[in-house]
Protein backbone atom coordinates (compact mmCIF):
# COMPACT_ATOMS: atom_id res chain seq x y z
CA UNK A 1 0.00 0.00 0.00
CA UNK A 2 2.81 2.42 0.93
CA UNK A 3 5.44 2.64 -1.81
CA UNK A 4 8.74 4.45 -2.16
CA UNK A 5 8.37 7.83 -3.84
CA UNK A 6 11.46 6.92 -5.88
CA UNK A 7 9.32 4.57 -7.96
CA UNK A 8 6.29 6.86 -8.37
CA UNK A 9 5.17 7.85 -11.86
CA UNK A 10 6.89 11.02 -12.99
CA UNK A 11 3.81 13.26 -12.81
CA UNK A 12 3.22 12.21 -9.20
CA UNK A 13 6.86 12.41 -8.16
CA UNK A 14 7.37 15.96 -9.42
CA UNK A 15 4.21 17.18 -7.67
CA UNK A 16 5.61 16.46 -4.20
CA UNK A 17 9.37 16.01 -4.50
CA UNK A 18 12.08 18.43 -5.50
CA UNK A 19 11.66 21.55 -7.62
CA UNK A 20 9.60 19.99 -10.42
CA UNK A 21 12.44 18.53 -12.48
CA UNK A 22 11.81 14.86 -13.27
CA UNK A 23 15.47 13.88 -13.50
CA UNK A 24 16.48 15.82 -10.41
CA UNK A 25 13.55 14.54 -8.34
CA UNK A 26 14.14 10.92 -9.39
CA UNK A 27 17.86 11.11 -8.63
CA UNK A 28 17.23 12.75 -5.25
CA UNK A 29 14.51 10.26 -4.30
CA UNK A 30 16.67 7.27 -5.23
CA UNK A 31 19.62 8.70 -3.31
CA UNK A 32 17.46 9.25 -0.23
CA UNK A 33 16.16 5.69 -0.47
CA UNK A 34 19.58 4.07 -0.82
CA UNK A 35 21.53 6.22 1.63
CA UNK A 36 20.36 6.82 5.20
CA UNK A 37 21.72 10.39 5.27
CA UNK A 38 18.36 12.13 5.20
CA UNK A 39 16.31 9.97 7.55
CA UNK A 40 16.32 12.65 10.22
CA UNK A 41 14.65 15.18 7.93
CA UNK A 42 10.91 14.77 8.42
CA UNK A 43 9.96 17.18 5.61
CA UNK A 44 11.39 14.98 2.85
CA UNK A 45 8.79 12.93 0.98
CA UNK A 46 9.94 9.33 1.19
CA UNK A 47 6.80 7.40 0.27
CA UNK A 48 3.35 7.63 -1.24
CA UNK A 49 0.00 5.88 -1.26
CA UNK A 50 -2.63 6.09 -3.99
CA UNK A 51 -6.42 5.78 -3.73
CA UNK A 52 -9.32 6.38 -6.05
CA UNK A 53 -11.00 8.48 -3.35
CA UNK A 54 -10.14 10.07 -0.02
CA UNK A 55 -13.00 10.94 2.37
CA UNK A 56 -12.77 13.03 5.54
CA UNK A 57 -14.76 12.13 8.65
CA UNK A 58 -15.75 15.73 9.55
CA UNK A 59 -19.36 14.60 9.12
CA UNK A 60 -19.55 10.86 9.89
CA UNK A 61 -23.06 10.49 8.49
CA UNK A 62 -22.18 11.99 5.09
CA UNK A 63 -18.83 10.17 5.13
CA UNK A 64 -20.58 6.82 5.54
CA UNK A 65 -22.90 7.51 2.63
CA UNK A 66 -20.01 8.67 0.44
CA UNK A 67 -17.83 5.68 1.29
CA UNK A 68 -20.60 3.19 0.50
CA UNK A 69 -21.31 4.94 -2.82
CA UNK A 70 -17.64 4.90 -3.80
CA UNK A 71 -17.09 1.28 -2.78
CA UNK A 72 -20.16 0.20 -4.75
CA UNK A 73 -18.54 1.89 -7.75
CA UNK A 74 -15.51 -0.35 -7.29
CA UNK A 75 -13.20 2.42 -6.06
CA UNK A 76 -10.44 2.14 -3.48
CA UNK A 77 -11.15 4.46 -0.56
CA UNK A 78 -9.26 6.03 2.32
CA UNK A 79 -11.04 7.54 5.33
CA UNK A 80 -9.04 10.27 7.06
CA UNK A 81 -9.73 11.29 10.64
CA UNK A 82 -10.24 15.06 10.71
CA UNK A 83 -10.02 15.93 14.40
CA UNK A 84 -12.10 19.07 13.75
CA UNK A 85 -15.43 20.15 15.11
CA UNK A 86 -18.12 20.55 12.45
CA UNK A 87 -20.67 23.28 11.92
CA UNK A 88 -23.68 21.17 10.95
CA UNK A 89 -27.08 20.90 12.72
CA UNK A 90 -26.55 17.52 14.36
CA UNK A 91 -29.25 18.29 16.91
CA UNK A 92 -31.72 18.45 14.03
CA UNK A 93 -30.32 15.25 12.55
CA UNK A 94 -31.13 13.45 15.80
CA UNK A 95 -34.63 14.91 16.09
CA UNK A 96 -37.72 12.70 15.76
CA UNK A 97 -39.01 14.29 12.50
CA UNK A 98 -35.64 13.84 10.77
CA UNK A 99 -35.36 10.31 12.16
CA UNK A 100 -38.72 9.53 10.54
CA UNK A 101 -37.56 11.05 7.26
CA UNK A 102 -34.25 9.17 7.32
CA UNK A 103 -35.91 5.89 8.13
CA UNK A 104 -38.41 6.37 5.32
CA UNK A 105 -35.85 7.41 2.72
CA UNK A 106 -33.59 4.54 3.70
CA UNK A 107 -36.41 1.98 3.70
CA UNK A 108 -35.91 1.45 7.43
CA UNK A 109 -39.25 2.61 8.80
CA UNK A 110 -40.15 -0.62 10.60
CA UNK A 111 -40.46 0.16 14.29
CA UNK A 112 -37.59 2.64 14.50
CA UNK A 113 -39.38 4.48 17.33
CA UNK A 114 -38.86 1.51 19.64
CA UNK A 115 -35.14 1.17 18.93
CA UNK A 116 -32.96 2.96 21.52
CA UNK A 117 -30.18 3.42 18.94
CA UNK A 118 -30.69 6.71 17.01
CA UNK A 119 -31.55 6.29 13.34
CA UNK A 120 -28.43 8.16 12.05
CA UNK A 121 -26.24 5.86 14.13
CA UNK A 122 -28.01 2.74 12.87
CA UNK A 123 -27.71 3.90 9.26
CA UNK A 124 -23.97 4.46 9.51
CA UNK A 125 -23.61 0.84 10.59
CA UNK A 126 -25.91 -0.44 7.85
CA UNK A 127 -24.20 1.60 5.14
CA UNK A 128 -20.67 0.54 6.05
CA UNK A 129 -20.80 -2.95 7.53
CA UNK A 130 -20.93 -4.70 4.11
CA UNK A 131 -18.09 -2.54 2.79
CA UNK A 132 -15.77 -2.35 5.80
CA UNK A 133 -13.12 -4.69 4.42
CA UNK A 134 -12.79 -2.55 1.28
CA UNK A 135 -12.20 0.75 3.09
CA UNK A 136 -8.77 1.79 4.34
CA UNK A 137 -8.59 3.98 7.45
CA UNK A 138 -5.88 6.23 8.79
CA UNK A 139 -5.90 7.93 12.18
CA UNK A 140 -2.27 9.01 11.89
CA UNK A 141 -3.39 12.44 10.72
CA UNK A 142 -5.87 15.14 11.67
CA UNK A 143 -7.11 15.96 8.20
CA UNK A 144 -5.25 16.64 4.99
CA UNK A 145 -4.05 19.66 3.03
CA UNK A 146 -3.20 20.23 -0.61
CA UNK A 147 0.40 20.04 -1.81
CA UNK A 148 1.86 23.17 -3.36
CA UNK A 149 1.94 21.53 -6.79
CA UNK A 150 -0.75 19.30 -8.22
CA UNK A 151 -0.29 16.50 -10.77
CA UNK A 152 -2.50 16.51 -13.86
CA UNK A 153 -5.73 14.57 -13.39
CA UNK A 154 -5.35 13.85 -9.69
CA UNK A 155 -4.80 15.46 -6.30
CA UNK A 156 -1.64 15.47 -4.19
CA UNK A 157 -2.26 15.66 -0.44
CA UNK A 158 -0.32 15.61 2.79
CA UNK A 159 -1.64 14.63 6.19
CA UNK A 160 -1.80 17.24 8.93
CA UNK A 161 -0.03 16.48 12.18
CA UNK A 162 -2.31 14.66 14.62
CA UNK A 163 -4.06 16.94 17.06
CA UNK A 164 -6.43 16.08 19.85
CA UNK A 165 -9.57 18.20 20.03
CA UNK A 166 -11.27 18.35 23.46
CA UNK A 167 -14.53 16.39 23.44
CA UNK A 168 -16.54 19.39 24.60
CA UNK A 169 -15.40 21.26 21.46
CA UNK A 170 -16.61 18.46 19.21
CA UNK A 171 -20.03 17.90 20.79
CA UNK A 172 -21.62 14.73 22.13
CA UNK A 173 -23.71 13.94 19.04
CA UNK A 174 -20.85 14.40 16.58
CA UNK A 175 -18.52 12.45 18.86
CA UNK A 176 -21.03 9.61 19.06
CA UNK A 177 -21.36 9.42 15.28
CA UNK A 178 -17.60 9.44 14.79
CA UNK A 179 -17.21 6.68 17.34
CA UNK A 180 -19.80 4.61 15.48
CA UNK A 181 -18.09 5.24 12.15
CA UNK A 182 -14.70 4.10 13.39
CA UNK A 183 -16.12 1.18 15.39
CA UNK A 184 -17.73 -0.20 12.24
CA UNK A 185 -14.37 0.14 10.47
CA UNK A 186 -12.34 -1.17 13.42
CA UNK A 187 -11.06 -4.18 11.48
CA UNK A 188 -10.64 -2.34 8.17
CA UNK A 189 -7.18 -2.12 6.59
CA UNK A 190 -4.99 0.57 8.14
CA UNK A 191 -2.71 3.08 6.47
CA UNK A 192 0.22 3.85 8.71
CA UNK A 193 3.25 6.08 8.35
CA UNK A 194 6.46 5.47 6.43
CA UNK A 195 9.55 4.45 8.38
CA UNK A 196 10.96 7.94 7.82
CA UNK A 197 10.03 11.16 6.05
CA UNK A 198 6.62 12.27 4.79
CA UNK A 199 3.90 10.29 3.09
CA UNK A 200 2.20 11.81 0.05
CA UNK A 201 -1.38 10.82 -0.73
CA UNK A 202 -2.64 10.80 -4.30
CA UNK A 203 -6.29 10.50 -5.19
CA UNK A 204 -8.71 11.03 -8.06
CA UNK A 205 -11.42 12.42 -5.76
CA UNK A 206 -11.42 14.11 -2.39
CA UNK A 207 -14.72 14.23 -0.50
CA UNK A 208 -14.70 16.99 2.10
CA UNK A 209 -17.59 16.29 4.46
CA UNK A 210 -16.81 19.41 6.49
CA UNK A 211 -14.80 22.60 6.39
CA UNK A 212 -11.14 21.74 7.09
CA UNK A 213 -8.55 23.98 8.70
CA UNK A 214 -5.31 24.80 6.86
CA UNK A 215 -6.45 22.82 3.84
CA UNK A 216 -6.22 25.27 0.97
CA UNK A 217 -7.90 28.31 -0.46
CA UNK A 218 -11.64 28.43 -1.07
CA UNK A 219 -13.64 31.16 -2.80
CA UNK A 220 -17.17 32.09 -1.81
CA UNK A 221 -19.53 32.36 -4.78
CA UNK A 222 -22.94 33.53 -3.58
CA UNK A 223 -23.57 31.21 -0.62
CA UNK A 224 -21.37 28.35 -1.85
CA UNK A 225 -17.70 27.57 -1.32
CA UNK A 226 -15.54 26.79 -4.36
CA UNK A 227 -12.41 24.84 -3.43
CA UNK A 228 -10.73 25.50 -6.76
CA UNK A 229 -10.49 21.96 -8.10
CA UNK A 230 -13.10 19.83 -9.85
CA UNK A 231 -11.73 16.73 -8.09
CA UNK A 232 -12.84 18.09 -4.71
CA UNK A 233 -16.41 17.18 -3.73
CA UNK A 234 -17.66 19.35 -0.86
CA UNK A 235 -20.51 18.13 1.32
CA UNK A 236 -22.17 19.37 4.49
CA UNK A 237 -20.52 22.43 5.99
CA UNK A 238 -17.83 22.37 3.28
CA UNK A 239 -20.42 23.47 0.72
CA UNK A 240 -21.82 26.67 2.16
CA UNK A 241 -20.49 29.76 3.90
CA UNK A 242 -21.95 32.27 6.36
CA UNK A 243 -25.13 30.30 7.03
CA UNK A 244 -27.74 31.26 9.56
CA UNK A 245 -29.25 28.45 11.61
CA UNK A 246 -32.40 28.28 9.42
CA UNK A 247 -30.23 28.19 6.28
CA UNK A 248 -28.07 25.42 7.72
CA UNK A 249 -31.19 23.40 8.56
CA UNK A 250 -32.63 23.90 5.08
CA UNK A 251 -29.38 22.83 3.41
CA UNK A 252 -29.20 19.78 5.62
CA UNK A 253 -32.73 18.80 4.67
CA UNK A 254 -31.87 19.18 0.99
CA UNK A 255 -28.93 16.81 1.40
CA UNK A 256 -31.02 14.32 3.34
CA UNK A 257 -33.74 14.32 0.70
CA UNK A 258 -31.05 13.66 -1.89
CA UNK A 259 -30.31 10.44 0.02
CA UNK A 260 -33.30 8.93 -1.72
CA UNK A 261 -31.38 8.82 -4.98
CA UNK A 262 -28.27 7.67 -3.16
CA UNK A 263 -30.19 4.82 -1.56
CA UNK A 264 -31.52 3.71 -4.94
CA UNK A 265 -27.95 3.56 -6.26
CA UNK A 266 -26.78 1.40 -3.35
CA UNK A 267 -27.38 -2.31 -3.07
CA UNK A 268 -28.66 -2.31 0.50
CA UNK A 269 -30.74 -5.36 1.30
Amino acid sequence: MIQSIAFAPSHLLTAVHGDGSVIGARFSACTNMLLPLHKGRKNIVSAYAQFDAVVTDHNPFLAAISLRRLVEQGKSCLLVHSGDSDDWPYDLLFSTPIASLLASLSARDDGFEDDPVPVPTRLITEYLRPSASRITVTRAYSGVHLANRQPPGSLALFGNLRQRVPEHDIGAQLGSLRATLHNVLFYSPRLGLPSWGRLALFTNELVLTGRPHNFGQSVQIDDKLDWGNRLITPMGSAQFANRTNPEAARKMLEEIVALHEVRRSLRIA
